[in-house]
């Protein structure tokens, strides 16, 4: 990471798009920047499918980005929660979190 905590877009890794394959992933030694990815892109396969795992793999994302200091992944994983519950039409828990953000990022 070239500046703690900057809002510089980081690359992308390559990660595969297949869940399972992402979940082994996370049982091999990672680096934090490369787990929260995986935590995000695991968020973003399920929010259609399975929210309360969505939202589990965004909790993750959450604890470590505050660990590591990550504010633009911890701004990320608020606003895409406040996604998902737009999604759900749960517009008040929406507008939280998109509110949320403009704290972090």
């Amino acid at each position: 990471m070239l500046f703690s905590g900057s809002l510089l877009a980081k690359p992308s890794l390559d990660l595969p798009d297949d869940t399972t394959e992402l979940k082994c992933l996370l049982q091999t030694s990672l680096d934090d920047e490369t787990k929260l990815q995986v935590y995000y892109k695991l968020a973003r396969k399920y929010y259609d499918e399975n929210t309360d795992l969505a939202h589990y793999y965004l909790d993750q994302v959450e604890v470590l980005s505050k660990n590591v200091d990550d504010k633009l992944s911890f701004g990320k994983a608020i606003y895409f929660r406040g996604y998902i519950y737009l999604k759900l039409h749960d517009s008040v828990n929406a507008m939280s979190f998109f509110l949320e953000v403009g704290f972090y990022i």
